[in-house]
């Protein structure tokens, strides 16, 4: 899961939401956040950072990433930089 370029294809009939959250599934079907970032490359663990912070956000708010998704906490602020997010 080097190349999320092939990721994205895999899903090319699925919407742009769809598609994210499946290539985040598959990504966690890898592990625990730990063993996924050792695993793929710097561009595929952004992206999943950033999919499973957005997501996570957008479903039960911050509480569950500060609660329930705190193995994400650490990532986030060099995935936010990494993509320039303002």
């Amino acid at each position: 899961m080097d190349d999320l370029r092939t990721l994205w294809e895999k899903y090319s009939d699925l919407d742009v939401e769809s598609k994210f959250a499946s290539i985040s599934d598959d990504i966690w079907k890898l592990g625990p956040i730990e063993k996924i970032k050792d695993e793929v490359s710097a561009e595929v663990f952004t992206f999943h950072v950033a999919v499973n912070m957005i997501g996570n956000w957008k479903g039960d708010g911050w509480d569950f990433i500060f609660y329930e998704g705190r193995a994400l906490l650490p990532y986030i602020p060099t995935s936010v930089r990494d993509k320039k997010v303002p």
